[in-house]
């Protein structure tokens, strides 16, 4: 700097730039030659007469530079364009996969529902309760799911912890094993509502009528 500073204080470590970055070296000085940009609080109510406040005290402070502004909100939005939009594209992704999934299983019980109606019609006069005949049609769906979990959880892992290492401050995946837990309950409610009225359907029909069935 050329002359002596005092310092005056330290301040716990914060991001100045993006999480894929981490921390970086910053010097808070009142040097009026280092000032490049002050972050003022307002009242957003009132912020267009608080910039013309502000522009108007800038221009007598610092009358050699230029007065812009920019909201931190918007700034901070800018840091992580990729991410939300990729997090729209695996949204719709995702959604459009559970959507072709469940018209799929919804397709599937009805078969199996058909295939089995004599079976079940005999299941319910030797004295099966309606919960045995759901159990009965659900059980190899809620099996399916969870061999489907089974496999997705590793790639879902792999592909996670391989995005997460473009972050220097970010998230451990076995702290938050959790997700794939929920993700998996998630799968199953989606399973059971779906194929849940084709089988309560199924199982509350008349045993005579499944009988003489062909």
């Amino acid at each position: 700097m050329g002359s002596d500073a005092t310092i005056v204080g330290v301040v716990k470590d914060f991001n100045t730039l993006t999480l894929h970055e981490g921390m970086h070296p910053v010097l808070l000085t009142r040097f009026s030659q280092f000032f490049q940009k002050a972050s003022v609080k307002i009242d957003m109510n009132q912020s267009t007469q608080a910039i013309q406040h502000l522009g108007k005290h800038w221009k007598e402070a610092f009358p050699e530079y230029y007065f812009t502004y920019a909201f931190l909100d918007d700034q901070l939005s800018t840091f992580y364009k990729e991410e939300r939009k990729m997090s729209r594209l695996l949204v719709a992704f995702a959604s459009v996969a559970i959507g072709i999934g469940c018209v799929g299983l919804l397709g599937l019980i009805m078969f199996v529902s058909a295939q089995r109606t004599k079976e079940v019609g005999i299941r319910k006069i030797l004295g099966a309760t309606l919960a045995n005949i759901v159990t009965l049609l659900s059980k190899e769906f809620i099996a399916l799911i969870g061999v489907a979990g089974l496999i997705a959880w590793p790639i879902a892992w792999y592909a996670m912890d391989h995005w997460l290492q473009g972050f220097v401050n970010r998230i451990s995946l076995p702290a938050n094993f959790w997700i794939f837990i929920f993700a998996a309950v998630l799968s199953v409610v989606f399973a059971l509502l779906t194929v849940g009225f084709q089988v309560i359907r199924a199982a509350l029909a008349n045993p005579t009528d499944s009988l003489r069935s062909e």
